[in-house]
């Protein structure tokens, strides 16, 4: 069977998941997610994984669940699982879903995970940029325990720092990166962040973690761009759309 690849990109917090999540219903189809991070559930919240009832009872396919004492998976694993995936797949129609910079390059450089199938590609981008701008701070906010009854991206560093062998994968992801760079400039005990000392750097944390996710959001769209004219080139359908 010929199934047809639909490409869902945009920046981090734009709405790719929402969008995804109406194509799939409309496609009866599942979504795989083009991010390395989010195969590691330790990470889940600070990934960006969505909720369950984010996901309205559709399909969503990570490319691993690979534990964290094992390292980060690359990008070029992602790609071979992806095209192993869609190798078994018996659905005429799949949601493609992402917008890592590191797989945004191995899928420009590689051709085997589309080869002999159609494919098109939407690119969602901002319609307004202060509205974007607090829609990711929203997220960012959500992510830091505000508003939220569940685990944040602080529990999941308190939990992590005890097991040396991850330190430093953690500290290489955005948003953790930044939680570590402030508890080594103020002293601060990774594994107490849990307790009242949480709560008390929260609004700063909020602060730098946000600035890092919007920098990683311009680095993405220099990608993209170079992802888009690559896949121009070879005849996918390219259509750019504002949210």
């Amino acid at each position: 069977m010929d199934t047809r690849l639909h490409l869902v990109l945009g920046p981090t917090g734009v709405g790719k998941t929402a969008r995804s999540v109406e194509l799939a219903h409309l496609l009866s189809c599942p979504v795989i997610v083009l991010d390395r991070i989010q195969c590691h559930p330790e990470l889940t919240v600070g990934s960006g994984r969505p909720a369950e009832e984010e996901l309205k009872g559709t399909r969503r396919v990570y490319l691993n669940h690979r534990p964290l004492t094992e390292g980060i998976i690359n990008a070029a694993e992602c790609v071979d699982a992806l095209t192993a995936t869609l190798a078994r797949t018996s659905h005429s129609d799949v949601i493609l879903e992402g917008g890592s910079i590191s797989m945004l390059r191995e899928l420009t450089r590689r051709t085997d995970w589309y080869a002999g199938r159609s494919l098109t590609a939407e690119c969602w981008l901002e319609g307004d940029p202060g509205r974007y701008e607090a829609q990711v701070e929203r997220r960012v906010q959500r992510m830091l325990g505000y508003g939220e009854p569940g685990r944040s991206l602080v529990d999941e560093l308190a939990d992590l720092w005890p097991i040396e062998v991850v330190r430093p994968y953690v500290a290489s992801v955005v948003g953790y990166q930044e939680v570590l760079e402030i508890c080594e400039r103020q002293g601060l005990n990774p594994t107490m962040l849990r307790g009242l000392t949480g709560r008390l750097w929260r609004y700063q944390f909020v602060q730098e973690v946000l600035a890092a996710h919007l920098a990683y959001s311009c680095q993405q769209r220099q990608e993209m761009a170079a992802t888009l004219q690559a896949l121009t080139e070879r005849g996918a359908e390219v259509t750019l759309c504002e949210i």
